[in-house]
């Protein structure tokens, strides 16, 4: 199910998963707090370490996976390098996740022993459950996502930057689907071009060097006029508090 896990269905319409197109390579010291989420040992998602054992995802990524064969593996800028891995000891997806609506796309996972910080290895900053963000703001996200919608994953990491979208202008996009208040769009509308893609779910989407998003759906890959959609990192400030301390 490692391919399916990108999709849910609402009705007829198929909701990929995940969203890096019209990006550039990077390297994981620009981005240390960024970890491939891995069953049975292969790359599902992205993910970004909030803590040295805690990781913060995207619900889908995780929902229904047991945790034996969940790790994570951080400080790598290739997916091919050994870097660090870790199993995981415990799943926390959201109690109110939707896997039809994709609402509440939220999940904190824990390790099985601490994350050792160094210039490849290190927590985002949080941002307080009560900052703003605004449409036209720049947002970066990174993920080892594919080249385009159709196209093998990248084993290099790879950035792009994407200004956030206003929610009214997402819903009336989106309007076959729900777009609530713990969701964010990004993207350039209505040209597209530019968008994370299946492989970056789950991974960060950060302002100011802050965890603002966590990549969650789409329609498409950079497709005109389908922004990608994150969880709303500050709407589940508090829950990320509750359940891991962080």
């Amino acid at each position: 199910w490692y391919v399916l896990h990108y999709f849910s269905y609402s009705g007829a319409i198929c909701k990929p998963r995940g969203r890096i197109v019209g990006g550039e390579p990077t390297i994981i010291e620009n981005f240390p707090h960024q970890v491939s989420v891995r069953i049975n040992g292969r790359h599902v998602c992205g993910g970004s370490i909030i803590g040295k054992q805690w990781i913060v995802t995207a619900a889908h990524c995780v929902y229904g996976s047991s945790v034996t064969k969940t790790s994570i593996k951080a400080g790598i800028s290739n997916l091919i390098e050994n870097g660090t891995v870790i199993n995981a000891v415990n799943i926390i997806t959201h109690e109110k996740y939707d896997p039809i609506t994709t609402d509440n796309d939220i999940a904190v996972i824990e390790l099985e022993y601490p994350l050792d910080y160094d210039r490849y290895v290190s927590p985002v900053n949080l941002p307080s459950s009560d900052e703003k963000y605004f449409s036209g703001q720049l947002a970066t996200i990174t993920g080892w996502g594919r080249f385009r919608y159709i196209g093998t994953l990248s084993l290099q990491l790879r950035r792009v930057d994407v200004p956030l979208v206003e929610r009214a202008l997402c819903e009336k996009l989106y309007s076959d689907y729900l777009i609530s208040e713990g969701m964010l769009c990004a993207g350039y509308v209505p040209t597209g071009g530019k968008d994370g893609c299946q492989g970056d779910s789950g991974g960060p989407m950060i302002i100011n060097r802050k965890l603002v998003g966590i990549v969650s759906w789409g329609v498409g890959c950079a497709a005109p006029n389908r922004p990608g959609v994150y969880t709303r990192v500050t709407l589940f400030r508090n829950w990320i508090k509750e359940k891991s301390g962080v």
